[in-house]
């Protein structure tokens, strides 16, 4: 997976350190242009969430024009001297957007790291607040995503008030940084650098603790159904055979099964199977109770998301975009959208029949594209000069 060197810079800064404003902006710019072959048959009033780079655009679903865009800068000066060596400028990245009761929830990290909730509606700001969530593109995913509940937004380690932002408490953890993924009962499962947390989702304290075999780290996002949670690792340089998925009892962090594979990117579950996605370039299915192989396909090129399931077919994105049976595996239809070795795919979202996905160039250009979810035919596509982060729509 890459990343930018303004990602990297933003790992380095602790939000309260830093003496930079950061402003919000409506976006001065001129608005991406959608190419159109054929208006997507969705809702008058669904919407698609973009983050990409230091905008965060809501679209109109059916055709990609901008309903509205906010921007995120610094307002730091740079003076130049004479023989003094500078970084570049900074910037602000806005992470994946999580949507839900009518608002935006998305972090904005660099030098800096906030938590924003916007209206869905019309963008305006509800609240920010400092928190140590940042985007960054690793192993586990985006780790500014928010996750919600009952009145509670959780980002990083912070606990927040979902009417006004304000820090409700935080969790007591020694970790450089803390990924959440799931919310189940009272329950956040989350990762850091140590291994998978099972933590109380009312006071922050940890239940337990799973940490991976020698050799290996957790290498991909968690996902959680039916009192187990699914995860894996990536082995080292030396020790590649490590890697492995496996099934945790989601109550008591023991493990139930494991199977050796590729690194571990990601998973999806449907009816009585765990779909996993490897390194190895492989689609796995799996008994989700037994972790024994019903089928696996293996792609041309590897993928760095998990696959997206909708009305029992697997949308994963690798050389191109992919509809597969869940049943089988057999390919219903392919679309390379440009593919080579240079570009890559963030996964799918599918909202009422249409696959929306972007691609994203060697120099962090983006294309996102609208695709008919039953043949893979292109309904609109629009180009933006940044890589676009994971998307998202109100469910």
């Amino acid at each position: 997976m890459r990343f930018f060197r303004e990602e990297i810079l933003a790992m380095h800064q602790d939000p309260t350190s830093t003496s930079d404003e950061v402003a919000l902006n409506r976006c001065g710019d001129l608005p991406p242009v959608s190419v159109v072959t054929t208006v997507a048959p969705v809702g008058a009033q669904q919407t698609l969430y973009v983050a990409t780079f230091d905008h965060l655009y809501a679209l109109n679903a059916s055709d990609g024009t901008v309903r509205w865009c906010q921007q995120v800068t610094l307002t730091r000066e740079y003076r130049y001297q004479p023989g003094v060596s500078y970084p570049p400028p900074p910037h602000m990245l806005f992470g994946t957007p999580r949507v839900a009761n009518g608002v935006v929830y998305v972090c904005a990290s660099g030098y800096g790291k906030y938590t924003y909730a916007f209206n869905a509606g019309d963008g305006t700001l509800r609240w920010r607040t400092p928190t140590d969530a940042w985007r960054v593109s690793m192993p586990v995913g985006d780790f500014a995503v928010p996750v919600l509940k009952d009145g509670i937004v959780y980002n990083g380690t912070y606990a927040l008030n979902e009417q006004d932002g304000s820090v409700l408490w935080r969790i007591a953890l020694e970790t450089r940084w803390l990924s959440l993924h799931a919310l189940v009962d009272d329950t956040i499962y989350a990762i850091s650098q140590m291994g998978i947390y099972a933590i109380n989702a009312q006071n922050g304290e940890t239940h337990w603790l799973y940490q991976p075999d020698a050799h290996t780290i957790i290498s991909g996002p968690l996902v959680v159904a039916d009192h187990l949670l699914y995860a894996g690792t990536s082995g080292s340089v030396d020790h590649p055979e490590k890697s492995y998925c496996c099934a945790l009892d989601a109550e008591k962090g023991t493990e139930r099964w494991r199977y050796t594979m590729g690194s571990y990117i990601g998973a999806v579950i449907h009816n009585e199977r765990v779909y996993v996605s490897s390194g190895d370039r492989c689609l796995y299915a799996l008994d989700k109770h037994t972790g024994s192989l019903r089928w696996k396909y293996q792609f041309v090129s590897p993928g760095h998301y998990p696959a997206t399931i909708a009305e029992n077919v697997l949308y994963i994105n690798t050389d191109g975009a992919y509809a597969l049976s869940s049943a089988d595996g057999a390919v219903l239809w392919h679309q390379h959208l440009g593919s080579s070795p240079s570009v890559s795919f963030t996964p799918s979202v599918v909202l009422d029949g249409v696959v929306y996905l972007a691609s994203i160039d060697g120099h962090g250009r983006s294309i996102l594209y609208a695709l008919n979810a039953s043949n893979g035919t292109e309904y609109w596509h629009s180009h933006y000069p940044h890589q676009i982060a994971p998307l998202a729509v109100a469910r």
